[in-house]
């Protein structure tokens, strides 16, 4: 996990290729103390609304759905 500033944005960034260019889906889980926030793209922004540690899962799906995933 990642220690979040409250009100400080965190930009999350992401690169990966599709070999069967058939373009590349990211979308991003980060787990707080009130829930899960999702977002997409290669980069996605998230102000934390508390000081504390954070996770964040993402998740890239090309266009015949093979999927990679990291945290």
């Amino acid at each position: 996990p990642e220690t979040g500033v409250e009100g400080t944005a965190i930009t999350l960034t992401a690169v990966a290729s599709d070999p069967s260019a058939t373009g590349l889906t990211y979308t991003w889980r980060v787990f707080t103390p009130y829930g899960v926030v999702e977002l997409t793209g290669a980069t996605a922004e998230f102000t934390p609304l508390d000081n504390g540690p954070y996770r964040a899962l993402l998740v890239v799906t090309d266009g015949l759905g093979a999927r990679a995933h990291h945290d």
